[in-house]
């Protein structure tokens, strides 16, 4: 399954040199419903949920990916209004990556079958994890979520990092870059790391002229279809 992972240049391309991903934490996301999107009727009910919730993000940590390279919004608002760029992963289907799901309403105690917040069980916090308001859906947002364990931290910055092949974990392998509209990066750059990986792929996209989409820039990727490392749409509609 194809998944893509949009970026700054800076954080793109660091991520390909590092070869390895940011760990977002929960209290970090855009979306102040995020992990506490079951539907609350009391004073204790909240306050019950604001302790399983400082308890997941104390340890936990997520990766959020698209099913779409195509989405304008998401170049937007995600990879430096088209000046960045959206990397390519390959992840198992059978991995633990979950598909989030959009709904127009908040799920009750009621839906998972309990009395209380406390008699919730683990998954029934990974479908609230993985459950966001329908006015998300354009992000066809798929996500992984992670332990944060004292070796994905890094000793400097303090992040904590997912390798792309992390033992013990669900193996991501980088098929390609792809750089946004507004993307700047000279060819000598661009040669640096794509050499040492084997079978990646680079792109460039572009505004559509007739519609509101994304494509791929084609006399852009051209040269690089030359050279048997660009991106074609028989190469993107491959699973």
């Amino acid at each position: 399954m194809r998944l893509y992972y949009y970026t700054s240049l800076k954080y793109g391309l660091a991520a390909i040199r590092d070869q390895r991903i940011k760990i977002s934490h929960f209290d970090a996301l855009n979306d102040p419903f995020d992990f506490i999107g079951i539907a609350t009727d009391t004073e204790e009910q909240r306050k019950q949920v604001e302790k399983r919730r400082d308890r997941l993000k104390a340890n936990n940590g997520l990766i959020c990916m698209s099913e779409t390279w195509k989405s304008p919004l998401l170049w937007g608002h995600y990879a430096d209004c088209h000046k960045g760029v959206c990397l390519i992963f390959n992840v198992d289907d059978s991995s633990k990556w979950r598909k989030v799901n959009y709904t127009d309403q908040r799920k009750s105690l009621e839906d998972f079958g309990v009395d209380t917040i406390n008699d919730l069980k683990g998954e029934d916090f990974t479908t609230l994890c993985s459950t966001k308001f329908e006015a998300w859906e354009y992000e066809q947002e798929w996500r992984l979520f992670l332990k944060l364990r004292p070796e994905r931290k890094d000793f400097v910055d303090g992040n904590f990092f997912y390798k792309f092949s992390d033992k013990g974990g669900e193996v991501m392998r980088l098929d390609g870059i792809i750089f946004g509209a507004r993307c700047k990066i000279d060819d000598d750059t661009i040669e640096q790391f794509t050499d040492p990986i084997e079978d990646f792929r680079v792109g460039y996209v572009r505004p559509a002229n007739s519609r509101f989409d994304i494509i791929l820039d084609q006399p852009k990727t051209k040269p690089w279809i030359d050279k048997l490392v660009g991106i074609s749409y028989a190469w993107l509609n491959q699973k």
